[in-house]
């Protein structure tokens, strides 16, 4: 729910969740513009006026989304006392959210190959939040000697990379592999495993 008196905030806001919706139930292929503008009594031509297209209204509940679990993952950070916590928390919220709103993300899943741009930026901004937060937690918790001797930010893109092979992967830019459904839970056991190994292995630094 928008926290902003704007009415056009509002209104954006409103139109923003009945997508989730829509999107979430129907999946973003059986979903329409006509059905969205129904849902909230609204006309076409006030829906167009907010969002030109169906990618970019997709594109704004991403972004919406993303930003409600960057608020979950710096109140995490904050809590948290080691770098264990706060990956593995990403993992946890990451396999939530995927599980929990398979159709959502099936417009990914199908465009995997040729990912819009401006869903591709979204994605980028919360990963360069996710090393950016998990780098400053890091330094705090090995101190500056430890930041000084290695490249800290380095470590956690190193880590992340390396979870990505798992089921997930970037291969080149803006292509992504989403797994089926039937994989998601062998896929998380399987990232599970490696985190920790992964984690364990930079205790040893």
């Amino acid at each position: 729910m928008s926290n902003s008196s704007d009415p056009q905030e509002i209104k954006k806001d409103q139109i923003l969740n009945a997508a989730y919706r829509r999107f979430s139930h129907y999946g973003y292929s059986k979903t329409t513009m006509n059905d969205i503008a129904g849902d909230l009594s609204m006309s076409k031509a006030l829906l167009y006026y907010y969002f030109p297209d169906k990618s970019r209204l997709y594109a704004g509940v991403i972004r919406k989304l993303s930003g409600e679990y960057l608020t979950a993952l710096k109140h995490k950070v904050q809590k948290s006392s080691t770098i264990d916590e706060a990956f593995f928390f990403i993992l946890q919220k990451m396999h939530q959210t995927i599980s929990s709103h398979y159709n959502f993300f099936d417009y990914i899943k199908l465009n995997q190959q040729n990912l819009p741009e401006l869903i591709w930026n979204v994605i980028q901004e919360v990963h360069e939040t996710e090393v950016s937060l998990l780098t400053e937690l890091y330094r705090k918790q090995e101190g500056e000697a430890f930041a000084k001797k290695y490249d800290l930010k380095q470590l956690i893109q190193l880590i992340f990379k390396s979870l990505e092979t798992v089921g997930t992967s970037t291969h080149k830019q803006k292509t992504t592999f989403f797994p089926d459904a039937e994989q998601l839970e062998v896929i998380y056991t399987q990232k599970k495993l490696l985190l920790q190994i992964l984690l364990n292995g930079l205790k040893s630094l």
